[in-house]
């Protein structure tokens, strides 16, 4: 499987981050399970970049991180979230299925990841997160299809951080395509990390597996892969709205993070 990963060769902590991320999944790119290949991260230097970020529509946060902030995102968070939108727009226009991974996407299970790439092969699944945030995700090609046009053509409000808007642009898809058509017979729809993100839920509304804590024993599925954080390289994008212990220490936003040095 390809995995197209968001990495800004021009920033040396993004590059240092990649190089981490792909020895933890050196097996699997040794035995050629996954072919990794870098997609330039959209940045505030793109020449491009207002031109970029005016194809969407943004609106104030409503994200618990944020506060209720009235802040605008910051000029890195919003070119993170068009680098997500960008691979969004790539999946729905090709049939070849592919992984979506962030810089610092790290392997913490390879029994459970490789389970986890066969199952959604052989069930089609609509929309998988199986990372920490948006750290490693794919969507089908119709699935990201529909959600970039909601996106982009019809002005869908982002009003939280890639990982939010992700999870309602999906709910939306279950709405108003996938319940008119019995799901299309897929079963689970969506694979998403119930709100600890160390477990996966399965199911066909990715809200209930968004929030809800009553795990059955069988579907109890560890999270294989979360995001690294270095303390030494810190973080790439400016959350200027976060609390200041998470802007100054952001290994300390999740427990389920990898810290190193």
């Amino acid at each position: 499987m390809k995995v197209y990963q968001i990495v800004d060769r021009n920033n040396p902590v993004s590059e240092e981050y990649s190089k981490i991320s792909r020895e933890s999944f050196q097996s699997l790119i040794d035995d050629g399970t996954l072919e990794f290949i870098d997609f330039p991260a959209i940045t505030p230097e793109h020449p491009d970049f207002e031109n970029i970020i005016s194809q969407y529509e943004w609106r104030r946060s409503e994200m618990l991180g944020d506060m209720n902030s009235e802040k605008d995102h910051s000029p890195t968070e919003k070119a993170g979230m068009c680098s997500h939108w960008e691979l969004m727009k790539m999946q729905g226009e090709t049939e070849e299925r592919f992984l979506i991974m962030e810089h610092d996407c790290y392997l913490v299970n390879e029994k459970v990841f490789r389970e986890m790439l066969e199952f959604i092969d052989e069930r089609q699944v609509c929309y998988a997160n199986i990372g920490l945030f948006m750290a490693c995700y794919t969507y089908s090609p119709h699935c990201a299809q529909w959600q970039y046009s909601l996106l982009k053509d019809q002005r869908f409000w982002i009003n939280s951080g890639p990982y939010g808007v992700a999870e309602r642009l999906f709910r939306n898809y279950t709405d108003h395509y996938l319940k008119k058509r019995n799901f299309l017979n897929i079963d689970p729809t969506v694979i998403h990390p119930w709100s600890g993100c160390d477990t996966l839920g399965f199911g066909r509304k990715v809200n209930r597996h968004f929030t809800n804590h009553d795990l059955e024993p069988e579907k109890s599925v560890p999270n294989p892969t979360t995001q690294v954080v270095s303390k030494r390289l810190n973080v790439t994008q400016e959350h200027h709205r976060y609390r200041k212990e998470h802007i100054e220490s952001p290994w300390t936003r999740h427990g389920y993070f990898k810290v190193i040095d």
